[in-house]
């Protein structure tokens, strides 16, 4: 036990089980005391978690409740709801929430008749990760969370203070307040290296990644995507690894560099389909494809993964609402990209409220909002527009969120356009074209562009249309490079408004545009 204890405290899964089996085939013979057990049960569990393998550890959890029972013993019994319960209200094979929170709430209270204050932090820390996985009051969670980190710091326990930390910092993240997720996160990085978790630090730079994505910083985030994926492997993370690797395309498809995006996507799903993970996770990546393809503007991929993600039963409670909801603000633009209006219109309709307001803020599914917000600027509802533009703009006042702000001012501003406010709208794209530049951000940059390029011919500023048109056109050249050849590609070039800008670059005498290749060296560029 002691030698599988001291490998358990160095995070050396596989040695520390090789331990604790050791101990289970000496046990029966001896009488062992109940400490000994919730120790020998609990870090047990554990180290199957830390391998993610979720199915052993539950079963671990189970025979200790068993023991429990046969023993009438109450610490036993709270240790294994506790340990149960933590293992529903995570994203795990297990996720049951309202299951999960029971267990906790069950051992919260065995834990204060018992006086032991060390199960009271773990079902503290329960009821945090409740909070994160069911989109509950934010406000609420982090005081469970600041106080459970509080009486942790008490009792010393470096081991727990790290592990909410870490809750704290996705938290933090989740809710968009991303000055004190930083600090959580350097706060987390330094305990789980003093810790030597190699598997904890993956899954806090994975976090940390998102939040310097969330930031605008594409190029940090994908080395610490990449730093993450490392420690994966090396610790044998296999729940974390198809994660990190998906985390990363965010910035490929900030960056305009659809076929990166979409290869990290694909690697991804085959990890998954390889190790027999969950497919929610698959339905996840298929969700995340949607958006850039609904992004590029191409119809008939889109609806291909729309009904992909509706054949699959996804009333999955990770998401922040419910996913036809979520799907109806896709469909209801590929409606509007397939140029019928009345259908979009109807289908906005059905959106509840909730969603329409935007009153859940979670970065996790941000971008989901943002196509609303692209969706009622194209049904001319241009208040509306405003309105959820002017709420992505607070994310980044109040909370540092970037990456949202240049799409938000495209998006005011031709609303802005449209209600005859032009000198208001020109600013806020010129806002919009420096935001994007400073970014990087080349999938929407080059719509900026475009658009300001239309205004300034509107305000007879022909000289500074046509350098606009250029520069959006140059933009237009890089995406085109980086979205995969084929079906993909020839169907961007299709698009209207590509097509008008790349035609409107062709000069008698300039290089002929249908020399490119957008397939096999067929397709106009």
């Amino acid at each position: 036990l002691a030698a599988g204890d001291q490998a358990s405290a160095i995070y050396a899964a596989e040695d520390a089980l090789k331990h604790y089996a050791q101990v289970l085939q000496i046990m029966p013979r001896i009488n062992v005391d109940s400490q000994t057990l919730r120790q020998l049960y609990t870090n047990r569990g554990h180290m199957f978690e830390v391998l993610s393998r979720f199915d052993e550890a539950m079963a671990t959890y189970e025979a200790l409740a068993t023991l429990a029972e046969q023993r009438r013993d109450q610490r036993l019994e709270m240790t294994s709801v506790l340990a149960r319960g933590a293992l529903m209200v995570n994203l795990t094979p297990f996720l049951n929430q309202e299951k999960g929170r029971q267990f906790v709430e069950k051992g919260l209270e065995l834990a204060r008749d018992l006086g032991d204050q060390q199960a009271e932090v773990k079902a503290l820390r329960g009821m945090l990760q409740y909070y994160l996985t069911s989109f509950r009051d934010y406000d609420e969670a982090i005081v469970v969370g600041q106080t459970t980190l509080s009486l942790a710091r008490e009792l010393n326990w470096t081991d727990q203070e790290a592990y909410i930390t870490h809750d704290l910092l996705f938290l933090y993240l989740r809710s968009g307040a991303l000055p004190q997720a930083q600090i959580s996160e350097v706060q987390a990085q330094t305990l789980w290296h003093q810790l030597g978790n190699l598997s904890m630090r993956a899954s806090t730079l994975q976090k940390s990644s998102r939040v310097h994505y969330h930031l605008g910083e594409f190029d940090q985030s994908t080395t610490l995507s990449r730093e993450a994926l490392e420690l994966a492997r090396i610790s044998k993370n296999i729940w974390w690894e198809p994660a990190i690797i998906a985390e990363a395309a965010h910035n490929y498809w900030a960056l305009g560099e659809y076929d990166a995006a979409f290869r990290h996507l694909g690697e991804a799903t085959q990890i998954i389909k390889k190790n027999g993970l969950p497919d929610i996770q698959i339905s996840y990546l298929t969700y995340w494809q949607l958006q850039f393809v609904v992004d590029l503007g191409l119809v008939e991929p889109g609806w291909a993964l729309v009904d992909s993600l509706t054949v699959k039963r996804l009333d999955h409670p990770f998401f922040p609402f419910p996913i036809e909801d979520m799907l109806a603000v896709f469909r209801a633009n590929l409606h509007l990209l397939d140029g019928d209006l009345a259908a979009a219109r109807q289908l906005y309709q059905t959106i509840p409220d909730e969603l329409r307001q935007f009153r859940t803020v979670d970065l996790s599914y941000y971008e989901t909002p943002l196509f609303l917000a692209h969706l009622t600027l194209g049904l001319g509802d241009y208040d509306q527009a405003i309105f959820l533009a002017d709420k992505l703009m607070t994310l980044h006042k109040t909370g540092g969120v970037r990456t949202t702000l240049p799409d938000a001012c495209y998006i005011k501003g031709q609303a802005l356009m449209a209600t005859g406010e032009i000198d208001a709208a020109r600013q806020t794209l010129i806002q919009a074209k420096v935001e994007a530049k400073a970014l990087r951000a080349r999938r929407i940059g080059w719509k900026i562009l475009a658009i300001l390029a239309d205004l300034e011919a509107q305000l007879g500023n022909e000289t500074a249309a046509a350098a606009l048109r250029q520069e959006a056109r140059t933009t237009l050249d890089y995406i085109i490079d980086h979205i995969p050849k084929g079906e993909l590609r020839t169907s961007f070039m299709t698009r209207p408004e590509v097509n008008r800008l790349l035609l409107e670059g062709h000069r008698p005498g300039s290089p002929d545009k249908n020399e490119g290749s957008a397939g096999e060296g067929t397709q106009p560029r």
